[in-house]
């Protein structure tokens, strides 16, 4: 069976005010047959924007909701 490895990436900058910011980062990557590789990257892409998206959340409760 052929496989291929997928690596897929989510960031987002956070604005913590007085001209401060925060890069939050997520890339993930896994090996999968080659016939279900758009499934796997787009549960990959999926992965990464929610991870990158519950840390800014966190980053934004510990500032206050602040943007």
């Amino acid at each position: 069976m052929e496989t291929i490895k997928i690596t897929r990436s989510f960031a987002a900058k956070v604005n913590l005010g007085n001209y401060e910011n925060i890069d939050v980062y997520c890339a993930a990557e896994m090996e999968v047959p080659a016939d279900e590789s758009l499934e796997w990257s787009a549960h990959l892409n999926k992965f990464c924007i929610g991870e990158v998206r519950n840390e800014v959340d966190a980053i934004k409760r510990r500032k206050g909701g602040g943007q």
